[in-house]
């Protein structure tokens, strides 16, 4: 039979697992975890070329019905279509990605938020301070929190009130200059 060698979603998704944190050394490696153990619960024990894009809509109207933004599940298709991709690319699946023929949702612009002047001192006010250096660094750069707690003395360029991320400490992959001012230098 021809889905004799085609892996279930649960047996895939070691492998995949394998790959994203060993090979690729992806970072969020544990939340496509997470997504894959709401594939799998969804899914259950299918073979990989048992679900359908029909299914794969169904998925996305179930995430939605329990709560999920559709920004969210986005990411979770995304992390699927990487499974699908990386089955294809080791034999193990012989089809279109069913992915690929779903359509994404409409994200929006986002929302850009800006905390006031009372919100910031209130957060300041509520960080322990072991945390408050942090939070100044965050609120007056606009820099990540793995950015804040990656960063080098190599990075700061006190010379020229900079800070210069390379591209391997971004969430983007790329270099990143920032600019100081005098409460992030003395910081």
């Amino acid at each position: 039979e021809v889905n004799a060698d085609i892996p279930t979603l649960p047996d895939f998704t070691k492998e995949f697992l394998h790959y994203v944190r060993d090979v690729k050394k992806k970072r969020s490696w544990k939340k496509d975890e997470v997504t894959l153990r709401h594939m799998v619960e969804f899914f259950g024990n299918k073979l990989l070329s048992q679900i359908l894009p029909k299914d794969i809509d169904d998925y996305k109207l179930h995430m939605l019905n329990n709560g999920y933004k559709p920004a969210s599940v986005n990411r979770e298709l995304a992390c699927l279509k990487y499974l699908y991709n990386l089955a294809i690319r080791r034999k193990r699946f012989f089809s279109i990605n069913p992915v690929s023929e779903v359509e994404y949702f409409d994200e929006g612009e986002g929302i850009t938020r800006v905390l006031t002047s009372a919100e910031e001192e209130r957060l300041l006010s509520n960080a322990p301070p072991v945390l408050a250096g942090i939070v100044m660094m965050a609120l007056n750069t606009g820099l990540r929190k793995m950015e804040i707690l990656s960063l080098k003395w190599d990075y700061i360029d006190l010379g020229k009130n900079l800070i210069i991320l390379p591209q391997t400490n971004t969430k983007v992959k790329k270099t990143r200059v920032i600019p100081n001012n005098s409460l992030v230098r003395t910081i």
